[in-house]
């Protein structure tokens, strides 16, 4: 398959590894880290049948009530969507919800690798390619 762009969007209603390299795509809020297991240099290599593990470290730039999250993959420009967690305030490793402006949290998401209601709190792109 060709080279394709993995998506992250964490969505929030307003009230030591190595970092893998990542574009911001719209963040309202700081993602001042984000991991994608096994990947420290792009395109990332994606392995068919393997589990995908992300972890990230966001600061809120504004208070948060809750959060959904949804992962796509941007394949010759059309999304197309690997996952989507509608309680991604679950999913947090530090802090909780509701979140105030300028905490900042940690959120992991793990999901299969696919074959085939409030602002944008953090979107970061990342290039891949699935082998």
């Amino acid at each position: 398959m060709s080279g394709f762009s993995l998506l992250l969007l964490l969505a929030g209603l307003a009230a030591a590894a190595a970092d893998t390299p990542f574009t911001d795509c719209g963040s309202s809020s700081t993602i001042n880290t984000l991991q994608l297991t096994g990947c420290n240099e792009v395109p990332c290599i994606l392995h068919r049948g393997k589990d995908l593990v992300m972890d990230t470290d966001i600061t809120a730039a504004s208070s948060i009530s809750s959060l959904t999250s949804e992962v796509q993959g941007i394949i010759s420009g059309i999304p197309v969507p690997f996952y989507k967690d509608d309680k991604a305030c679950d999913s947090l490793t530090s802090a909780s919800c509701p979140l105030a402006s300028g905490d900042t949290f940690a959120y992991q998401v793990s999901f299969p690798r696919a074959e085939g209601a409030g602002g944008v709190v953090a979107c970061a792109e990342i290039p891949c390619k699935i082998q």
